[in-house]
């Protein structure tokens, strides 16, 4: 089969050759270049747009310009051939072989769409140009009906199709990395490069084929009977028909792509208008002249106008009385005016509300350039009313705080947790309480753990390690020392916070001078221990008193027992029970007052005693009988 094809013995005599039309064959250059050129540009439009429908549009159309580009080549090259023997072509197959040409460009352009400019990547789609363009020359060689017989040269075949995939594979390679080698260059004079590579890629194939041809003559008689004038109308109309079907591409192109911006224009603006209506600061529009050209929602809801009350009129109407009164003379000298100090720049102004009131706002600006037209102008509004409101709130809880915290008896303080006890935050009352003011701590001049008492450092680190374990508060007292070099008690009260992962990063605290409460219980435990002394010292007083005092008594007792024994008469019996009975009623007293004694120590013993109410009541009028009777008192005892 493959000697109907090839040819191995050659026999000189039979074998015809032919001569080529130099203006032809430069036409068909110019069409496979032209066709490659606009192939590429539809191949760079596939790759930039977003859009997959025209992607696949512009992917099918580049097929089609590049693959009507080979054929028209093709047939072009073929005009430009004469042989002296009539030549006709089937157009049946003529027709058939446009179709693996296009078949094999659209697959390689859909690759090249999707590569990444690999090495790699650009050899497949190679292979697959190099491929269609032999494929589509040797189709259409089949469709020559002529005498002689047909058959190629197998080295040349080969030559022609490795020409047409290496041309092929550096114009890819020159389109897409070009610009990295050759900086200056263009896109478009990058992709012209390319399209001349290309379309001697083409042509270099037709006429490697050409070359790898043999006509092998079966008959001596051949006539010659082209007509050169025909040909090259044929050739000028198929490179028209090249020229109008691109034109058709490419308007057939331009009116999807237009759409298709249209389309995408039509979107932007949808959500330019959603963006505007929804968005939270106010966004005004002005013309060069000043008037308004657009009020969002936001713009109405704050100044209080509705955009059909404000579209057309001037921007000023907004504005405070001061800044409306310069504001289009402003306008007016813009051109003068080094709007870099304007635009971009945030300003904190005041605006008219509807209702006449003025309110803070913070303006930006920004400018809009239209070539050939004025510039636009777009104020971006932030109601600052509420801010300013919660900022006067917050300076006034400030002052309220820091006024607590410099009237109250204490030194507020926020510190780390470390042997310096760093200070975070310290309130001004450490100024009294140490004699450094709250920036020494601040600044690290001077730390608080420097002035801590030595003999107290173990008991304050005891109890925050304590605290810190149980995460609970806690309450020492210690001593720090005063920058007059005086001892000073203080009192502090603290809690931790803690972060994450449980760990006490710093302590809020309180502290307050103890040191004349510290004072006043000292004194309390000196006076305690003067009471008891002279509580001991009464104690042995009334110990001593009452062993002096009993020895009388117990004497008086008892001779005054033994005289009531000895006749006596009644009066002197009655003095003398009397006298006894005076010196047991001290006697007891002085028992009671020995009691109280004991009850101060607590060994006080109640003991129930029985006794007879009337000799008791005697024993009393009878002590107080003769203090009545010196007085002439009359002291007598009724019982009933």
């Amino acid at each position: 089969m493959l000697a109907t094809f090839f040819i191995t013995n050659q026999d000189p005599s039979l074998i015809i050759n032919g001569v080529f039309n130099p203006f032809l064959v430069t036409l068909s250059i110019l069409t496979a270049i032209f066709a490659a050129y606009f192939s590429a540009y539809l191949i760079d439009l596939a790759k930039e747009t977003r859009f997959k429908s025209y992607q696949r549009l512009a992917n099918s159309t580049a097929a089609l310009v590049l693959s009507g580009g080979i054929w028209s080549m093709h047939f072009i090259g073929m005009l430009a051939f004469s042989l002296c023997t009539n030549i006709s072509y089937d157009p049946a197959i003529t027709f058939l072989s446009f179709i693996p040409a296009f078949l094999a460009c659209l697959t390689a352009i859909s690759l090249l769409v999707k590569s990444n400019k690999k090495f790699i990547d650009l050899l497949v789609p190679s292979v697959l140009l190099g491929a269609g363009i032999g494929t589509m020359h040797y189709s259409g060689m089949a469709a020559m009906e002529l005498s002689p017989l047909l058959r190629y040269d197998p080295l040349m075949f080969g030559l022609s199709i490795i020409v047409a995939v290496v041309l092929a594979f550096i114009s890819l390679y020159t389109r897409f990395n070009i610009s990295q080698h050759f900086p200056k260059f263009t896109v478009i004079q990058a992709r012209l490069i390319s399209a001349i590579i290309l379309g001697f890629a083409v042509a270099g194939m037709h006429y490697m084929g050409m070359a790898a041809t043999r006509f092998v003559a079966t008959s001596p008689l051949l006539n010659d009977s082209s007509k050169d004038s025909q040909l090259t109308f044929v050739a000028i109309s198929v490179v028209f028909s090249t020229m109008l079907l691109t034109a058709i591409v490419a308007i057939i192109n331009g009116m999807v792509r237009y759409r298709m911006l249209l389309e995408e224009k039509t979107g932007n603006e949808s959500r330019l208008e959603a963006i505007l209506s929804t968005a939270i600061d106010g966004i005004v529009t002005i013309d060069h002249l000043g008037h308004i050209l657009s009020f969002n929602n936001a713009a109405v809801g704050i100044f209080g106008w509705s955009e059909a009350e404000v579209r057309g009129k001037n921007v000023k109407m907004l504005m405070a009385d001061d800044i409306a009164n310069h504001h289009d003379d402003y306008l007016s000298k813009a051109d003068h005016i080094d709007l870099g100090k304007v635009i971009g720049i945030n300003r904190d102004v005041f605006a008219k509300h509807k209702n006449g009131h003025l309110f803070p706002i913070r303006l930006g600006i920004g400018e809009v350039n239209q070539p050939g037209h004025n510039s636009l102008f777009v104020g971006f509004i932030t109601d600052l009313s509420e801010q300013r409101t919660l900022q006067q709130n917050l300076v006034k809880k400030e002052q309220q705080y820091r006024s607590l915290m410099d009237n109250m008896p204490g030194v507020v303080f926020r510190c780390h947790i470390n042997e310096q006890w760093s200070m975070i935050f310290i309130s001004p009352s450490i100024h009294e309480l140490t004699g450094y003011i709250p920036s020494e701590f601040i600044n690290k001049n001077i730390e608080f753990g420097n002035l801590l008492y030595k003999d107290d450092i173990p008991h304050i680190n005891e109890a925050i390690d304590q605290a810190i374990t149980d995460k609970s508060q806690y309450s020492i007292e210690y001593r720090v020392r005063h920058r007059n070099g005086n001892l000073i008690w203080v009192l502090e009260k603290g809690s931790f916070e803690f972060n994450e992962h449980g760990v006490a990063i710093w302590i809020d605290g309180v502290l307050v001078d103890i040191s004349e409460r510290r004072k006043y219980e000292d004194k309390l435990k000196l006076a305690k221990i003067a009471a008891e002394d002279a509580a001991q010292a009464k104690q042995s007083f009334m110990a001593n008193m009452s062993h002096e005092i009993r020895t009388p008594m117990n004497s008086i007792i008892g001779f005054s027992d033994l005289l009531m024994d000895t006749p006596l008469d009644q009066e002197q019996q009655k003095h003398l029970i009397t006298v006894n009975n005076a010196a047991r009623s001290l006697l007891r007293l002085l028992n009671e007052i020995l009691d109280s004694a004991k009850l101060e120590k607590g060994k006080l013993t109640i003991e129930p005693v029985h006794f007879n109410l009337q000799p008791m009541l005697d024993s009393i009028i009878s002590t107080f009988w003769l203090e009545a009777k010196k007085k002439d008192l009359a002291l007598n005892l009724t019982i009933k």
